[in-house]
């Protein structure tokens, strides 16, 4: 493939990059847990009427939030491992061209 370059030291930045977002996720997730506000905060009027679709909400938003936890986690995964296989694919290649050049240069 003419023009393609792999720079695993970018693929990892990147990785790292989303393994931030994966705990940012973490951390809101944890603070809208927090954050629930009680039956009694609504009063009565609201206990009747809005309190149910506020812990419906909230319910759903940790659960979004989840998901884009795990959503980010495999992608940081993904990315390492993208990572990882260039750089073996390259010490690979590396290592064959260098027997190579041995080969040449001592006739063996």
């Amino acid at each position: 493939m003419s023009g393609f370059h792999a720079l695993p030291g970018k693929l990892t930045a990147a990785a790292n990059q989303v393994g931030d977002f994966t705990a940012r996720a973490a951390r809101l997730t944890d603070a809208a847990h927090a954050a629930e506000v009680s039956d009694r905060s609504f009063g009565l009027i609201g206990q009747a009427t809005v309190h149910s679709s506020y812990q419906d909400m909230v319910r759903d938003f940790g659960e979004y939030l989840t998901m884009i936890g795990k959503g980010t986690q495999r992608i940081e995964e993904l990315l390492h491992a993208t990572a990882t296989g260039y750089r073996e694919a390259d010490a690979a290649e590396q290592a064959r061209m260098d027997a190579i050049g041995r080969s040449i240069a001592g006739g063996r």
